[in-house]
């Protein structure tokens, strides 16, 4: 098997579509990344949209800015 690498993705510009599981809460979103913002929108109304966007901006910084 081979070794693995390291490897680190910056991405600068994306659409993104998906769930994200907070605080036991599936959150549907649909998210546009352009350089350092992220602009998204939740399918639920009810959701705490701040709590979600700064999880969801967080994660993108950690996994998608390299």
């Amino acid at each position: 098997m081979p070794d693995k690498k390291e490897v680190r993705v910056r991405l600068h510009r994306a659409d993104l579509s998906g769930e994200m599981l907070l605080e036991g809460q599936r959150i549907a979103f649909t998210a546009r990344i352009d350089g350092p913002k992220v602009d998204a929108e939740f399918a639920d109304p009810g959701v705490d949209q701040w709590t979600a966007f700064r999880a969801l901006d967080r994660w993108v910084d950690e996994n998608l800015r390299g």
